[in-house]
């Protein structure tokens, strides 16, 4: 019996020496690969090498790799469990505002427990919303019905943040929350680059970003025409924003910027060639 012992824990040692050993290799490999990152990226900005060889699409770039791993740290919430559980949806909730707005609440303007009430009003808002859904469906209100059901929903709330945090504030979260794609794109995209290339984005400049993301979307865009109208708009939308956000982001910024520019410029018009 103490011989069958010893081998097994022999085997458990043997086994954590080897992942041990894995970690330390996958470790200097990454290393390896992120000072190289870095050193390309100080070659764009003293530009001495193109800005859309920043990243090379045949081989990721391991700092987006990293950050793309690490946007989900709670994973996938099952959906028997997040349907029947309220507690879960405030946890995925949670974990959704950490991800898609980063620190964006603090450009608000508020303290601490502002920002706290704040977050609990916009679960609440959520919940509120999914309420008058389900109430829709049982009682098979008509599309227009639902629609007013969740707008009184989403009204009552919306006053209770506009007490807490004020108008001007109140008109910010309302442009959070209707431009939430482009508050990800920045948090996960732009801004984690801003960091790695060693000029991080305050909240303020994350918030003016995305906001500038969400009124360039439509205007401009729609007048393109032509056999290559999306890199046409794309391309459009990037030299307006690009212009418009020196107003507030530094000389570095604007310069990982437009590489990210140049680089998904580069991508589309491979995709379309294609």
């Amino acid at each position: 019996m103490k011989i069958l012992t010893l081998i097994f824990l022999a085997v458990v040692v043997g086994l954590l020496t080897l992942n041990l050993l894995r970690l330390v290799a996958d470790s200097g490999s990454a290393d390896a690969r992120l000072k190289k990152d870095r050193e390309r990226a100080q070659a764009v900005m003293l530009g001495t090498i193109s800005s859309s060889a920043v990243r090379n699409p045949a081989q990721e770039s391991t700092h987006s790799e990293l950050h793309i791993k690490h946007s989900k740290p709670f994973g996938d919430i099952p959906h028997s469990w997040f349907e029947s559980s309220k507690a879960a949806r405030k946890l995925y909730m949670q974990q959704d505002m950490a991800v898609s707005y980063g620190d964006a609440f603090n450009a608000l303007g508020l303290n601490h427990e502002q920002i706290v009430k704040l977050k609990q009003l916009l679960i609440e808002r959520n919940e509120s919303i999914r309420d008058a859904w389900q109430l829709a469906k049982s009682q098979n209100l008509s599309e227009d019905e639902a629609s007013a059901l969740r707008s009184d929903a989403e009204g009552q709330v919306d006053k209770e943040i506009e007490n807490l945090v004020g108008p001007k504030a109140a008109d910010t979260v309302h442009s959070m929350l209707t431009s939430k794609q482009d508050f990800i794109d920045v948090e996960n995209g732009y801004a984690w680059d801003f960091a790695f290339y060693g000029c991080p984005a305050t909240a303020d400049q994350k918030v003016k970003l995305a906001l500038l993301f969400s009124r360039t979307t439509t205007n401009p865009l729609a007048q393109i025409t032509g056999s290559n109208t999306t890199t046409s708009a794309s391309s459009l939308q990037n030299a307006i924003v690009l212009k418009d956000a020196s107003a507030f982001l530094s000389t570095d910024q604007v310069k990982v910027l437009d590489a990210d520019f140049r680089y998904q410029n580069s991508a589309m018009s491979e995709l379309e060639t294609n």
